[in-house]
């Protein structure tokens, strides 16, 4: 499974959000996790809030992407979590990977708060 684990840093009092897409005209679906709570999951995540940094820091969010290949034309898959609102102020994380023909990838991307 195509893993990435980065750290980002968060401010006191400035709110952290999430967003998750499925690249190259693949369907799937994410969920995200803040320790073991549930925060967000769906075919797409867009602009979903976190909480505030103070809130964050110190904790690990884990986000869980299943991309299925559909497309007759390529097997490319690709999955893309950008976080806004730490610094840097966009941090994006792009895993990609070769599908099996009409199989899928999953990629786990882990976020340490500091």
């Amino acid at each position: 499974m195509p893993t990435a684990s980065v750290t980002y840093i968060v401010e006191d009092g400035r709110a952290v959000s999430l967003s998750v897409r499925i690249g190259d005209g693949q369907a799937g679906g994410s969920a995200a996790f803040l320790g073991t709570h549930k925060v967000a999951e769906g075919p797409e995540i867009e602009d979903h809030e976190l909480g505030e940094g103070g809130h964050l820091r110190g904790r690990v969010l884990v986000v869980s992407t299943t991309v299925v290949d559909i497309r007759a034309e390529h097997d490319r898959t690709s999955a893309f979590v950008e976080l806004r609102g730490g610094h840097p102020e966009t941090m994006p994380v792009i895993q990609a990977q070769t599908a099996p023909t009409g199989g899928a990838v999953n990629y786990l991307t882990v976020v340490r708060f500091i």
